[in-house]
């Protein structure tokens, strides 16, 4: 290589050829083109399956919730909700110095009438209804 051909080199005359680059430009202008357009779609499509989650959450909730509801007037009416007096608890103290006895009997009356009364209202279940 001979001082003439270095220094006709286009470092040193400044004259660079950019005809090729041009091409290679315009590729990558059209490659942005389609890489955006493919960004806009996933995007979107991101944004329905996000909404499309939320919305089946949603509704799952729901029916759980109906599924409980559901259940528990199933199990009432099924079981008719009576309640058998060998199972009630009377609220009273053992029968010591601080109970009046003559109080018992009473109660017992009272707790035999509100019964009866229940027994020809329907139950349990007509007063929760």
């Amino acid at each position: 290589m001979t001082i003439q051909d270095v220094l006709a080199h286009e470092f040193f005359t400044g004259g660079v050829d950019t005809s090729g680059w041009s091409d290679h430009v315009d590729q990558l202008q059209q490659h942005q083109v389609e890489i955006e357009a493919k960004v806009d779609q996933l995007s979107d499509i991101v944004t329905t399956h996000g909404q499309t989650q939320e919305d089946a959450a949603s509704e799952t909730n729901l029916a759980m919730a109906d599924l409980g509801r559901n259940t528990m007037a199933g199990l009432l009416d099924a079981s008719d909700t009576v309640v058998p007096t060998s199972f009630v608890a009377s609220p009273c103290k053992s029968l010591t110095e601080d109970v009046d006895a003559a109080k018992v009997p009473s109660f017992l009356t009272h707790l035999w009438d509100t019964g009866k009364k229940l027994a020809s209202k329907g139950g349990l279940y007509h007063l929760i209804d």
